[in-house]
Order: C-alpha cells, then sequence, then structure tokens
C-alpha cells in the first residue's frame, strides 16, 4: 500500500480513538491534527 493511503486509513480511525481513551483530550487539538493531517496527505 503507498504510504498516503495508510495514512488516511488511520486517520479516519482518529475519532473512535479519542472516543476510547482520549476523552480529556482537546476537541479543538483533534481538529487542528486532522486538518494538519488532511493537508499532508493532500501534499503527497
Amino acid at each position: 500500500l503507498p504510504q498516503g493511503i495508510a495514512l488516511k486509513e488511520q486517520a479516519q480511525h482518529i475519532p473512535e480513538l479519542i472516543k476510547c481513551g482520549f476523552s480529556n483530550v482537546d476537541e479543538k487539538e483533534i481538529s487542528q491534527l486532522i486538518c494538519l493531517l488532511d493537508k499532508i496527505l493532500k501534499h503527497q
């Protein structure tokens, strides 16, 4: 698998991970991380 596809698959699981064990993490931080991931993926 190309790395970009693997990263996209992982990115889709981020919200699940947050719900499972990272409830203390700021949602704004998470959305910023997701936006950053998205930008990185689009530039590949």
